[in-house]
């Protein structure tokens, strides 16, 4: 019953990070028995070694204390293997554009170049995120 399980959701993955009635938390692994399905295991190197590696970027400042973004980095380093962490600041020059946008709402994080949360770390949206790109 579980090879069918996993196999109509390899078909429907994007729906199924949109599917109310499933535990957000249990996605990535319902993903990876759609990867085992679809053809074995993979390791580690083997993904980071075939594709680029995730870019997440933070919106921050830099002149001025964020007390919200010192907890984001420190809820960020568990993701340290799977993703390059890069800070935007966005009360330098040259990064107007950021701040108009962004300078109520820091930390904002974007994953590899599009916006994926802000305020905080959610840990089930970037884990979601991440195992959709894999």
């Amino acid at each position: 019953k579980m090879a069918a399980l996993v196999r109509h959701f390899c078909r429907y993955k994007v729906i199924l990070y949109k599917a109310p009635q499933i535990n957000q938390a249990f996605v990535p692994f319902i993903l990876q028995g759609c990867r085992m399905y679809a053809g074995g295991r993979e390791t580690a190197e083997n993904r980071l070694s075939n594709k680029k590696r995730n870019i997440l970027t933070m919106f921050t400042k830099l002149h001025t204390p964020c007390p919200l973004c010192e907890v984001a980095k420190e809820e960020l380093k568990r993701f340290s293997e799977q993703v390059t962490i890069e800070e935007c600041y966005i009360d330098v020059a040259g990064n107007e554009e950021w701040k108009r946008l962004y300078q109520y709402d820091i930390p904002v994080f974007h994953l590899n170049g599009k916006f994926l949360m802000k305020h905080k770390v959610d840990i089930g949206k970037l884990t979601a995120a991440l195992a959709l790109d894999l």
